[in-house]
């Protein structure tokens, strides 16, 4: 019992308390220490993925891999660590990167009655601030079936040309905007194209742009997205460390979770206007509202977590290609010349340059292929966790079950073993060059491939190839001084964290 002031604690008195306190953790703080040692010499040596190789230090603990994610330099050690050890590398305890094309198909595939999917890792794919899963981060198959249905209409072909008024619209209006600034200096291209691919996803998706192009400058919901994309990237690496994730979640500054909150009602309020007006008008959400009082539709929070998706999707990775492919043909003067020569030779007019005549020019085509190997907007991969009750194979490896398997696809697409001259920008590889005949394009997966791959690959094709076409015929291009090194030591926060892309426009006095 304790009596008056804290000086015993039945026959102990403080002095003997505190020396057991003390005892008791250096037991705990000695016993973790012991159990850690032992972990790693564990994972190290005796796991079952031990047989894979890989470096000890990330196969002994979470750290290496997660620091490296952190730093947004991943994909840079990545490459490092698949130089040295080959197509298959174990990148921490339970997880093993592949670069092969068999892996691609394995793990994004396997679906049908005689297989097992792949499940998409529960680390990685987080429920949106609304609290329902969009149609990225949905986990059952059955659920995200559904939403493909609903939504794989508006991305038809078919569709995509009944929106090709509302397209060009945006597009002359770039153009516009980039002869009236012109004059001014260097403009930077990374801008001017997230303008225009916002302003296009804006319209498509909720029914109004959001007036980069009118107003030239970004909307600050799309400022956030930018600034909470880094968040994200940060808060599902310190998800692997349970109590550091507490304390960085405390340490949040007040105003990134305020602007967290009110971007989410922003999307709300944008996705619930756009249901208000019902189906009269044909963009994406006509399609999902004929649907949403039936069994097989999606219901609003579901709409709201997807389309507030879709917008980013949509705009930000398409946005990245083109600002890619620009600095590439300006790096390789030979390029940009056979391409300002078959633009430029191919139409008369500059009214012949559609979303369906830019399909022949099949030399912009094989730049904008070869800008999606060397710089993939989505550069990161797409990780699963192996299924089945033992395991599965993948790529010819037996891989146990639980374990987190990935193809990063910027690594995968710039591996000699896939490419030769892997590093290199030369899209002649895309024209039958015989110098690339034993390139395997199996491992060239821009839109990642299988049931989930990429819904929006044709509105980003359409995009890419109008507004490429578009840009050579009316301007000469320069790359300016400050960008001479605009793709060098680049990082990755799931996407690519791009600077400014300064380049000199000349229009073109016809």
């Amino acid at each position: 019992m304790i009596t008056g002031t804290w000086t015993s604690f039945g026959d102990v008195d403080r002095s003997q308390l505190v020396r057991i306190l003390i005892a008791g953790l250096t037991g705990i703080v000695t016993t973790s220490i012991v159990y850690s040692i032992w972990q790693a010499i564990y994972n190290v040596y005796f796991h079952p993925l031990s047989r894979f190789p890989g470096p000890k230090s990330w196969a002994a603990s979470r750290f290496p891999r997660e620091k490296a994610m952190v730093s947004g330099r991943i994909h840079y050690v990545l490459k490092d660590l698949h130089n040295q050890y080959g197509d298959v590398v174990r990148t921490g305890r339970d997880e093993i990167s592949f670069t092969s094309a068999a892996a691609f198909k394995d793990i994004h595939t396997r679906y049908g009655p005689w297989k097992t999917a792949f499940p998409k890792d529960p680390d990685l794919y987080v429920v949106p601030a609304s609290g329902h899963h969009s149609i990225l981060s949905v986990k059952n198959d059955a659920d995200h079936s559904r939403y493909r249905r609903l939504l794989s209409h508006a991305f038809s072909e078919k569709s995509l040309q009944e929106q090709a008024p509302l397209i060009k619209t945006y597009i002359d209006l770039f153009i516009s905007r980039l002869h009236s600034n012109a004059s001014k200096g260097p403009q930077d291209m990374v801008k001017w194209f997230n303008f225009t691919t916002f302003d296009i996803i804006g319209d498509l998706s909720l029914g109004e742009s959001f007036e980069c192009l009118e107003k030239q400058e970004y909307h600050p919901w799309i400022e956030f997205l930018f600034k909470a994309f880094k968040t994200v990237s940060i808060l599902t690496s310190f998800k692997r460390f349970p109590w550091f994730n507490k304390v960085f979640m405390w340490m949040l500054p007040r105003s990134l979770r305020e602007a967290r909150t009110r971007n989410m009602m922003f999307t709300r309020e944008k996705v619930l206007k756009r249901i208000k007006e019902g189906t009269g008008r044909p963009d994406f959400m006509t399609n999902v509202l004929k649907h949403n009082d039936k069994e097989t539709g999606m219901s609003v929070n579901e709409i709201v977590s997807t389309f507030g998706l879709l917008i980013l999707a949509g705009s930000e990775t398409t946005a990245t290609l083109l600002s890619a492919a620009t600095y590439l043909i300006l790096k390789h003067p030979e390029v940009l010349d056979k391409m300002v020569a078959e633009v430029r030779s191919t139409f008369k007019t500059e009214d012949e340059i559609t979303q369906v005549s830019v399909n022949k020019l099949t030399y912009q085509i094989a730049v904008l292929e070869e800008s999606l190997r060397v710089h993939p907007p989505a550069p990161f991969g797409f990780p699963r966790i192996v299924p089945g009750e033992k395991g599965q194979f993948v790529a010819g490896q037996w891989v146990p079950k639980g374990t987190v398997v990935w193809t990063s696809t910027w690594v995968s697409h710039t591996q000699e073993a896939n490419f030769r001259d892997a590093d290199k920008f030369i899209p002649e590889r895309f024209l039958g060059d015989a110098r690339f005949k034993g390139d395997n394009r199996g491992a060239f997966q821009p839109f990642s491939l299988g049931p989930r791959n990429c819904i929006g690959t044709n509105l980003a094709y359409a995009e890419m190839r109008l507004i490429m076409a578009r840009l050579l015929w009316n301007f000469d291009l320069e790359l300016d001084e400050r960008s001479r090194r605009w793709q060098d030591h680049m990082k990755i926060f799931i996407l690519w964290e791009k600077p400014a892309l300064y380049v000199k426009l000349k229009p073109v006095v016809r």
